[in-house]
């Protein structure tokens, strides 16, 4: 009868532990798929401020500029 027992609580502590992993997998999952939205949001920022620096040289270049003094 205890050899019994002993199977249920190891069988009761694996599937705590199945059911731990499961949680842990999904939430590393999401993670991940932070980490990848996050890394998205960075390239389309850095996308963003390459044109806006494009947009500033050119207009830069535009805009004479007359720093003489008389």
């Amino acid at each position: 009868m205890q050899n019994q027992n002993t199977i249920t609580f190891e069988q009761k502590v694996a599937n705590n532990l199945g059911e731990r992993i499961g949680v842990l997998t999904v939430d590393l999952e999401i993670t991940y798929a932070e980490r990848d939205l996050l890394r998205q949001e960075l390239n389309q920022a850095n996308n963003r401020i390459s044109q806006l620096e494009e947009q500033l040289k050119n207009t830069d270049v535009a805009e004479p500029q007359n720093n003489t003094q008389e």
